[in-house]
């Protein structure tokens, strides 16, 4: 293209006429617009150039080749638009070692370019026809060139000698974990269009020592084709493979040998105790049931550190739907493991729960039966300790009592001795022990048992408590104390057992005196001074006799007594004297007579009281 522009005169401003200046406004347009069409044209021009540059492809024809040691290997290759083009050795193959650069080629002609002994270039390639590089294999082996034009890289192979192999690879990847459905798939490329002999050798199929099968298939035709190797389910282990390929000149070629690895599978035991997974808590005395189960059909196990198990076994699920948990097993743990062995295909595996045996806790309830809250008692006498505890609101374990007194505090708290004559008190028994056991135990919900001791009274004129302590040897059991009986020890008592409840003189009709009462005859109305009493005085009074029914009374002194069948003493509202000064072990025996002047018929009640000096019985 070939650009022309005109010259002008410039003209001071001030030369033009008005006539002029009319004749400049008309030109101008026109001289703008030529301008503008040379400036579109030029850029125009420029903008194409610039595309043809950017707008690059290439496309090699034959990328893969099989030449001969020797021969050319010669690549074919169509390019559009103009770039720098680059052809490179890659992957370890060199230029003057592996293959000798010849030529480029743009259809028929040769075309310069720079060659350095690693690359070829040239600048601005432009060819509308097909290109080709020409270089001579000068070994045997894979090789690849890269061909870089503008930005589009592409690549050219061939192998020249023997059939080449490539991307080896397998589904599933190795390493794989062992599955008894599980397909796997061993792939190999081979490239070479002549091969008659493709094979594959390996010990996937259950023999440990290699040997050669055929392909199960394989894909795609022509000079590149991918053969597979299909095995189902395989066992764990390593395996070895590889392929061998013959083509029709019986130049032959084997792989690499590749390791495959099917690790073992994963076997999982679940522990149930009580249909639950993991540790758990059971009462005395409950049934169990354990269960173990395998993910994996086979034997598993089952063991516990009971005494007397041992470990048994059964097909998976195994259970066991025997074992007691006792009572005097309360606080322990009981450990119970469930395991499997493993096998070829699995890892062993194994789960461990702890039984904590646990119960309902209860509390004791005690008391004391005997003696009362106060009590006097003789030098050298004996008396009972009698008391009595319950197990409340759960089980008790063995519960044992210890009848104590207070030495040293205001409540008891020394356990009362078994040595003889210890004072203040000490047991007097075949075999004397200050803590007894019930004899009930262990004590369940509920249960009860009496204990019971002799006690002697040593010391005198003193005021102790005593009272027993509980426990039980369940130690979340709190100790109890039962309330506490005052024992006022003194050198003798005023002491009587009377031994009759009732004066009774029977039907007796009006207008009648010196009518006997029932037991005057058998001497039954008898008053005893006892062993550890003092010299006594023995007093009496009564009150009038009543028949409520009609309101009606027989008057106190109508009823006489004595201490002889005679009768003497009319009874009084106050204390008569019956006796005085009566030892130790001493026996009075009174009478009573009844005078009845006329009243109404009917049971009439009054009341004797009985007193020796102040203590009344």
């Amino acid at each position: 293209m070939e650009l022309k522009l005109r010259m002008f005169k410039i003209i001071p401003k001030n030369y033009f006429s008005k006539k002029l200046f009319f004749k400049s406004k008309i030109r101008k347009p026109i001289i703008f617009l030529v301008l503008f069409i040379v400036i579109f044209l030029f850029f125009s021009v420029i903008f194409e150039v610039f595309h043809q540059k950017r707008k690059v492809d290439m496309i090699i024809v034959n990328s893969q080749s099989y030449p001969e040691v020797g021969g050319n290997w010669n690549i074919r290759f169509n390019t559009s638009g103009i770039a720098d083009l680059t052809i490179t050795a890659i992957n370890e193959t060199e230029f003057l070692r592996d293959i000798g650069f010849i030529g480029l080629k743009c259809g028929d002609d040769m075309v310069m370019a720079q060659y350095d002994g690693r690359k070829i270039f040239c600048h601005g390639w432009n060819c509308s026809k097909e290109g080709m590089e020409i270089s001579k294999v000068l070994a045997p082996g894979k090789h690849i060139l890269e061909f870089k034009f503008g930005n589009i890289i592409k690549y050219a192979y061939n192998k020249a000698g023997h059939p080449v192999w490539s991307d080896n690879k397998t589904l599933l990847p190795s390493p794989v974990v062992y599955s008894p459905n599980k397909k796997y798939q061993f792939n190999v490329t081979w490239a070479d269009k002549s091969l008659k002999t493709i094979l594959i050798e390996h010990n996937l199929t259950g023999l440990s020592t290699p040997h050669n099968d055929s392909f199960t298939g394989n894909n795609g035709t022509g000079e590149v084709v991918e053969y597979y190797f299909n095995v189902d389910g395989l066992p764990s282990g390593t395996y070895v493979w590889r392929s061998y390929a013959m083509d029709g000149s019986s130049k032959d070629n084997v792989t690499d040998q590749w390791n495959y690895t099917v690790s073992k599978g994963t076997s999982n035991i679940s522990l149930f105790i009580n249909s639950t997974e993991g540790n758990v808590s059971v009462e005395n005395a409950t049934c169990v049931n354990i269960t173990v189960v395998n993910n994996v059909t086979g034997i598993v196990w089952m063991n516990t550190n009971r005494t007397g198990w041992s470990p048994s076994s059964a097909i998976t699920p195994y259970e066991n739907t025997t074992e007691t948990i006792y009572a005097s097993d309360y606080g322990s743990k009981i450990n119970v493991t469930g395991w499997w062995d493993g096998n070829e295909n699995y890892t062993e595996s194994s789960q461990n729960y702890y039984i904590n045996i646990t119960e309902e806790i209860g509390y004791l309830e005690v008391e004391i039966i005997y003696p009362p809250p106060s009590m006097y008692v003789a030098q050298y006498s004996n008396f009972t300790v009698n008391v009595t505890v319950f197990c409340r609101d759960g089980n008790c374990w063995d519960v044992n009592a210890t009848v104590m007194y207070n030495l040293t505090a205001s409540e008891p708290d020394t356990p009362i001795s078994a040595i003889k004559d210890f004072q203040p008190f000490y047991i007097q028994e075949g075999e004397p022990f200050s803590m007894k056991n019930c004899l009930t135990n262990p004590l369940t919900k509920d249960e009860f048992c009496n204990i019971t001791w002799n006690i002697n009274a040593t010391d005198v004129d003193t005021d102790w408590k005593i009272g027993a302590l509980f426990n039980s040897t369940q130690e979340l059991i709190q100790d109890n104390h039962t309330s506490n009986s005052t024992i006022s020890i003194l050198e003798c008592l005023n002491d009587i057992s009377i031994n009759w409840e009732s004066v009774n003189f029977g039907n007796i009709n009006p207008n009648t005196e010196w009518n006997q009462a029932i037991g005057n005859l058998n001497m039954e109305y008898n008053i005893s001074s006892n062993e550890w009493s003092c010299l006594l005085d023995l007093w009496v009074k009564s009150t009038d006799f009543d028949n409520i029914t009609y309101n009606s009374i027989i008057g106190v002194g109508n009823v006489s007594w004595n201490i002889s069948d005679v009768p003497s003493n009319p009874l009084s509202y106050d204390y008569q004297l019956i006796n005085s000064d009566i030892p130790r072990n001493t026996n009075v025996t009174m009478y009573y007579w009844l005078n009845l002047s006329p009243t109404y018929k009917g049971k009439y009640n009054g009341t004797i009281t009985i007193k020796t000096n102040d203590t009344i019985s």
